[in-house]
């Protein structure tokens, strides 16, 4: 296993008026996950539900309140500094805002050239190697680009920079949070098949962050999904099971949310599982309770235990008897 992280918990403080003591906000709440070596899996959830936090966690931008992050079987917090050192090398992040992960004072080949010097040391063939990265994430040729300023790119050629700043260190795990969201969506599916391709052709390693789960489909169609609400993993499973057969009322009411360009197959949606559209959770019971359709009374008391079956895993009491849905029978 590459790399695997059990029970992370992650608090923010809440600023509150100059005498009220601040408040802590559970960003993350007993997330567990694993990834596997040459794996693509994908982080799914709505905006605030903690995805970009547990990305940090994981490239060591975020040191967690508790729990247990090993990297290739190494706790990565009661390691050895050089460990540690590795750790940090081998898992890189690409952000969401290609402009502000920039610096704007540097050249692309300054930006590149001081994370490849740290790493390989003062040596005559670094502006070779700055242009192999340059053409693996097709910035061709890189002669054109190596002058440029972040400003003078386009939001597709600032994130392929991004990406080749990240391979330069060589990485076996690549956290991307939202690569495309800047993209324009005629430039999206390259973005996505550029992902893919260093996956198949280097091994490496892919953890992509979305909540556009059509996206989610094209990039790891083969590979697993983790879906988060509220701090909380709510189902994980295999990408296309979790498509096609959600369990978690919650991937059944995303699922109900995208639309479809086909005006036979949207007119025959189902109804999505939902009780409220607002989102709120009083941190008792299931994260979910407000919102779902088949929430009880039980479903607010205790905590919530995953049901694992078929290899699904999902954080729901009544999983095992809700209706199974079918996405390819439902539409028809």
């Amino acid at each position: 296993m590459l790399l695997e992280l059990d029970k992370i918990n992650v608090y923010y403080e809440k600023k509150t008026p100059v005498f009220g003591a601040p408040q802590k906000l559970h960003a993350l709440k007993d997330v567990s996950l694993s990834v596997e070596k040459g794996e693509i899996v994908t982080i799914v959830g709505e905006s605030g539900c903690g995805k970009t936090t547990l990305g940090k966690v994981i490239t060591g931008l975020l040191k967690p309140a508790s729990g247990k992050i090993a990297f290739n079987g190494i706790d990565v917090y009661s390691c050895m500094p050089w460990d540690y050192k590795k750790y940090r090398a081998a898992v890189q992040f690409v952000q969401q805002d290609s402009y502000a992960a920039l610096n704007p004072a540097r050249t692309i080949y300054q930006s590149l050239y001081y994370p490849i010097r740290k790493r390989l040391g003062m040596r005559r063939d670094l502006k070779e190697k700055i242009g192999d990265l340059l053409r693996l994430v097709e910035l061709t040729p890189p002669e054109q680009f190596l002058k440029k300023y972040p400003h003078q790119l386009s939001g597709g050629q600032r994130q392929r920079v991004l990406l080749a700043r990240a391979l330069s260190m060589s990485p076996e795990l690549i956290v991307a949070d939202e690569p495309i969201s800047m993209i324009d969506v005629s430039l999206r599916f390259a973005m996505l098949e550029l992902f893919r391709r260093l996956n198949r052709e280097l091994g490496i390693t892919i953890i992509y962050i979305t909540h556009d789960l059509s996206t989610a489909r094209c990039v790891a169609q083969n590979g697993r999904m983790y879906v988060m609400y509220f701090g909380e993993c709510v189902e994980c499973g295999r990408t296309e099971d979790i498509l096609s057969k959600p369990r978690h009322p919650y991937t059944q009411a995303l699922l109900t949310a995208v639309p479809v360009p086909d005006p036979h197959i949207e007119k025959h949606k189902p109804e999505p599982p939902l009780r409220s559209l607002e989102a709120a959770h009083d941190g008792e019971g299931c994260c979910f309770k407000q919102r779902c359709l088949y929430a009880d009374e039980a479903c607010g008391q205790g905590k919530i235990g995953y049901c694992e079956e078929d290899g699904r895993i999902v954080l729901c009491r009544k999983a095992k008897e809700l209706p199974q849905w079918d996405i390819a029978n439902l539409i028809k």
